[in-house]
């Protein structure tokens, strides 16, 4: 049975959630912050516009909810509720648990490599300065690595984009299907999507939604 976490985006946090994807350590930076939101929040929410969610099923999805976009990753890791309002979060295969600590120090690192390409040059002084600061050891550390690195991601964007409409080609409604330039691609829609809607488009338990060719 699925279960929904909802937590409200603030404006000073705003720009951490809504940056621009080009590489995979946006997403990771994206995925990082939405951990130490949880951890440092547990269950009680903030009521804001814009909203992100982690939907813990078979295939666990985080979504990220805007005035004119809605997007959703792969949410790699478990995240549980605690009865004082708390959440754990661990990562999936060794049960090792992922502190805000942790967290924090990976932003950090991950914040200083603006280049996806070279960002593990140092990787492994990056990997003892870390063990040093929150005590976890080197094993479990690349474990938590390793999931970040090589997890997939299953972007997934929907837009209301007035600014670029043209019809037939770049609909008002639409949704986009992975980040980069070289391998996204656009599905048309005729109306508006809900939060909701996405939820259950993207959830392999329920119903499938259907496509159907535009005929202009």
């Amino acid at each position: 049975m699925s279960k929904i976490f909802k937590q409200g985006i603030t404006e000073f946090g705003l720009p951490k959630f809504s940056r621009i994807i080009r590489h995979k350590r946006d997403v990771i930076l994206i995925l990082l912050e939405t951990m130490k939101l949880f951890l440092t929040l547990g269950t009680e929410t903030i009521e804001s516009s814009n909203s992100v969610y982690i939907k813990v099923d078979s295939i666990s999805r985080a979504f990220y909810e805007f005035d004119n976009k809605i997007f959703s990753i792969h949410f790699p890791f478990t995240i549980i509720d605690n009865e004082d309002s708390t959440l754990w979060i661990k990562e999936s295969n060794s049960e090792i648990e992922i502190t805000n600590q942790i967290v924090s120090s990976l932003i950090g690192y991950f914040e200083s490599h603006d280049s996806y390409t070279y960002m593990f040059d140092d990787i492994f002084n990056v990997i003892d300065d870390i063990e040093k600061e929150v005590g976890i050891s080197e094993n479990k550390l690349q474990l938590v690595l390793k999931k970040l690195i090589s997890f997939e991601i299953g972007y997934f964007r929907y837009d209301v984009d007035e600014k670029h409409f043209v019809k037939g080609v770049h609909p008002l409604h639409h949704y986009d299907v992975n980040y980069s330039n070289t391998a996204t691609y656009k599905l048309g829609l005729e109306k508006a999507q809900s939060v909701e809607q996405i939820f259950d488009m993207l959830d392999r338990n329920t119903n499938c939604h259907s496509l159907v060719k535009n005929e202009l």
